[in-house]
């Protein structure tokens, strides 16, 4: 294994010290421009070749649960999306750039959307969802903004996509109330339990009046 290198090998400078805190080449950056000058009058000269796009990109993944490549570069705070510069002068979303780069241009009005949080029913989502570093090309999807809500359980849209509720309890024909208001479904073994528990305060508040 290479040994890193963390002072100039020609004049020993700490690479602490230097601006960006980094070497080229082995050397600081006077070093360096000496170097680059000196090739330059023999005709030896190569300059560096940036690494492809797609060998960048992957290149900062590590394995995540059911095939997802989880991004481990800089994220958006906000949202938590990995976030990825590839010469455009400004950085980009690293699973848009991962989906471009494997699958072809996003159709114009459509989204990316993560196929695999969708798939996922213990995730909270969220912005620190894991699924939002996922950059694996065939976890996304282009899709329609709307489509993208209705397609997640953890969504409001997609609410009727959920098989079990938030405690766990399946939602079996013999566990589920519709509740015509809304139309939304309702557990009956969590509306049981919030039953027995108002009544349980009730009775304690009686004793001790």
């Amino acid at each position: 294994m290479t040994e890193p290198i963390d002072s100039c090998i020609n004049c020993g400078k700490p690479k602490s010290e230097e601006r960006r805190q980094s070497l080229t080449r082995g050397r600081c950056r006077n070093c360096y421009q000496r170097h680059v000058y000196a090739l330059k009058k023999t005709g030896t000269f190569e300059a560096i070749q940036p690494e492809p796009a797609l060998v960048r990109l992957f290149s900062r993944v590590v394995a995540g649960r059911n095939g997802c490549m989880i991004w481990t570069g800089t994220s958006n705070p906000v949202t938590g999306y990995g976030q990825i510069s590839l010469g455009s002068g400004h950085a980009e979303y690293a699973h848009r750039a991962a989906y471009v780069l494997v699958k072809g241009p996003i159709p114009p009005g459509l989204v990316i959307d993560h196929a695999c949080h969708n798939r996922d029913p213990e995730c909270p989502g969220g912005t620190y969802c894991i699924h939002h570093r996922c950059i694996n090309p065939y976890h996304l999807d282009a899709v329609t903004q709307s489509e993208n809500r209705t397609r997640s359980p953890h969504t409001k849209a997609g609410r009727h996509l959920r098989t079990h509720c938030k405690h766990g309890h399946e939602f079996t024909p013999e566990n589920t109330r519709i509740i015509r208001a809304t139309g939304a479904r309702l557990c009956i073994a969590c509306h049981n339990r919030r039953q027995r528990e108002f009544a349980a305060k009730r009775r304690a508040a009686q004793k001790a009046a």
